[in-house]
């Protein structure tokens, strides 16, 4: 039983593209086909935008949140003690 494991795993590690190693850590190749078709995807261009405008607030209240928590009447004691978990998962 041992001995058909092991057979088998090291059936399934062998590759049938010659181009791509055989193994667990295969590296393929650069192909500037698919860096063309990258830019031609509309997909691409809304990824680009959705992470811009997500770091445009986030980084005002990264920055400023002392700032905003002592509008709000806490002291700045206070208001570290409440953003730490937040600074913590940053």
């Amino acid at each position: 039983m041992r001995e058909s494991l092991a057979t088998q795993v090291s059936a399934n590690k062998t590759s049938a593209v010659p181009d791509i190693p055989a193994g667990g850590a295969e590296q393929a190749r650069w192909r500037w086909s698919q860096v063309r078709e990258c830019f031609r995807d509309p997909q691409y261009y809304f990824s680009l935008l959705f992470n811009f405008l997500i770091m445009i607030p986030n980084g005002a209240l990264i920055t400023f949140n002392t700032l905003i928590m002592t509008s709000f009447h806490f002291n700045a004691f206070d208001s570290i003690l409440y953003y730490m978990p937040s600074q913590a998962v940053s």
